[in-house]
């Protein structure tokens, strides 16, 4: 008769090794899944004297590994749960062997009498059958061959309250009703768990494998976080990841290479992974590339757009924000972006993608914006308000955005930008006076005199008080100008002593002193206080409004408060002019207007001519 021999992997090869397998053997290599362990099935003649018994061989060297927690006479009785115990030698010795179902063993000594009629164990109760007709083992289920009984093995292993972790369980009547709350129980879960981790820990004949894989993925894992946090903030602080090279230790290499240099200098374990996968080039994985920070960058940006579209769907409308700017390389580009309220009640504004903007046209962006929403599954009839700049092709009432927008959804109701519109408004007031044009062009002129020269912002430096200085004009917020203008209310003093310094300096270049004795000049006029202290007063105002109107959270009633109090403001300071006289009569020391100071010139008059003619052509070249 044949006989079946079961020997470990690690033995299999050293019988091979020793040629104590004939070549006439059948070998079979077979992974018992439920077991999770390797054997191999050796079938021979048993009269053949130079097969040896390895099942014999096997369990001696084995037994001297792993004691046998069971009976000492019989070596075999783990394959009984009623055996088993709740020790860590007994887990172990399971863990590393695995178990029998004991599926097809003879059943007939289960049975039951029940009132009706009698009831037997059967395979059937191996299997659960889901509900979209799917069969699968219970591969934790054991029959014990003495007690009659099922186990559930885990559960006996790790200790459970429950017939099937204890005594064992032949209910046949309720057999898949109980088994199957069993192994949905909490505990039931815990204990499969735990065996599992203990059979990949010490019971697995690949546990070494195992461990090797697992370690490559931590590491693997562990680089990835870390380049993950380097382009979170290279991101979050809006900086570039490229520059001209893509090489370690080189200069120039970019933000992205360079943040990851300074990283290894105080982590050790990134500093190991450059050195040993830094400046390798295509085809060898380092996470170190433009390709893979590209890639997670992408990433990034899904996820982003897939948590703004779930907090739209929850919120259900929304108001549709979308304006054109040119970007660094002058590429101008589409910026949509989301208005809408988060279930908590706090208004929330996404910004959600730049698009090249294929034209400026009404009808062109038009397209472009209904394909954004329709690809990203946003409808178009929960759109309840628009928000543009005043352009004419974005708020045209006939042919504009909002009216194209209007036409697939009536609901979506235009409100140009607040912002936008107050920049508007000042814009038009300071251009409709020519002493205000005047005024502005002086700021940036005095910005351009001393920004030019190293030497001449040294020299204003030594005269200015620690954080004061001149300021650019804003081109984009005309309400920023306040900053320009403040910065010249309090620091006058100082800028006309830096003036004065570079007009009587000998050294200084002939052309720069005649124009620093032409600002001096145009600075030390009533007129030019007068503006400084208005235009201060007015624009502190302007730029406080302005910045509310920008924040996430303004509607409209509050739009209009802000619009009434700068309006109101306004008003009552026309009133005010003497005060704003006195404090620039202060701050210049002039005390009368350039025009009154001056000597009129007087023409001489003509023998036709009449005195009142002759006052009136005066007055007209004066």
């Amino acid at each position: 008769m044949d006989q079946k021999r079961h020997i470990s992997g690690s033995q299999a090869r050293n019988c091979v090794e020793d040629n104590k397998l004939e070549s006439s053997n059948d070998i079979t290599i077979t992974n018992n899944c439920s077991t999770t362990s390797t054997s191999i099935q050796c079938t021979a003649s048993s009269s053949d004297p130079s097969v040896v018994d390895i099942n014999e061989e096997s369990e001696k060297s084995e037994l001297n590994v792993i004691p046998n927690p069971l009976t000492q006479n019989n070596t075999n009785n783990f394959k009984d749960p009623a055996d088993w115990t709740n020790s860590n030698i007994c887990r172990n010795y399971i863990a590393k062997f695995g178990y029998d179902q004991n599926i097809d063993a003879d059943f007939t000594s289960s049975k039951r009498t029940y009132s009706d009629y009698d009831r037997y164990c059967s395979k059937s109760i191996f299997t659960k059958n889901r509900k979209n007709g799917e069969n699968v083992s219970r591969k934790w289920l054991v029959y014990s061959i003495s007690k009659f009984v099922l186990f559930c093995a885990p559960c006996k292993l790790f200790g459970c309250s429950t017939q099937l972790g204890d005594a064992g369980f032949n209910d046949w009547k309720n057999g898949h009703l109980v088994i199957s709350r069993h192994e949905n129980s909490l505990a039931h879960k815990n204990n499969t768990l735990s065996f599992i981790t203990l059979q990949s820990d010490v019971g697995r004949i690949d546990t070494q494998l195992a461990t090797q894989v697992t370690d490559e993925i931590n590491y693997w894992k562990a680089v990835l976080h870390r380049v993950v946090e380097v382009i979170k903030f290279l991101g979050a602080k809006g900086l570039s990841f490229r520059g001209d090279n893509e090489q370690f230790n080189k200069i120039n290499n970019g933000n992205f290479l360079g943040t990851l240099e300074l990283l290894a200098k105080f982590d050790p374990f990134i500093a190991q992974h450059i050195e040993k996968y830094g400046n390798r080039g295509k085809g060898t994985p380092s996470y170190l590339s433009s390709t893979i920070y590209e890639e997670l960058l992408l990433l990034m940006k899904n996820d982003i757009i897939k948590i703004i579209l779930k907090e739209l769907k929850a919120a259900k409308y929304y108001s549709l924000i979308v304006d054109s700017t040119p970007d660094i390389a002058n590429v101008d580009q589409l910026v949509i972006a989301l208005r809408y309220v988060l279930p908590s009640g706090v208004p929330a504004e996404r910004f959600l993608i730049f698009i090249p903007n294929s034209g400026h046209k009404s009808k062109e962006m038009s397209n472009v914006v209904m394909d954004f929403l329709n690809s990203h599954n946003i409808p178009i009839e929960n759109c309840r308000g628009q928000s543009y700049d005043n352009a004419r092709n974005m708020s045209g009432q006939y042919s504009g955005l909002q009216s194209r927008i209007k036409s697939f959804n009536s609901f979506a109701e235009y409100v140009p930008c607040s912002a936008h519109s107050l920049n508007l408004v000042g814009t038009c007031a300071a251009e409709s006076c020519n002493s205000a044009t005047s005024f502005f062009m002086l700021l940036q002129e005095l910005y351009n005199f001393f920004s030019s020269s190293t030497a001449r912002w040294d020299i204003l430096k030594t005269y200015l008080k620690k954080n004061l200085s001149v300021k650019n004009l804003s081109v984009t917020r005309w309400s920023a100008r306040f900053d320009s203008c403040h910065a010249l209310f309090n620091s006058y003093a100082f800028i006309i002593e830096a003036l004065h310094s570079i007009v009587d300096n000998q050294k200084e270049k002939a052309v720069y002193k005649v124009e620093a004795n032409g600002l001096l000049a145009r600075l030390k006029t009533l007129e030019t206080g007068s503006m400084i202290c208005i235009w201060n007063s007015i624009l502190n105002s302007f730029n406080a409004t302005n910045k509310k109107l920008q924040s996430t959270d303004i509607d409209l009633h509050t739009v209009l408060e802000l619009y009434n109090g700068l309006e109101n403001y306004l008003v009552r300071i026309r009133d005010d002019f003497d005060v704003f006289e006195n404090k620039a009569v202060e701050i210049t020391g002039c005390s009368e207007y350039t025009k009154d100071s001056k000597r009129k010139k007087k023409r001489k008059a003509m023998a036709d001519e009449s005195r009142s003619h002759r006052n009136h052509r005066e007055n007209r070249f004066y």
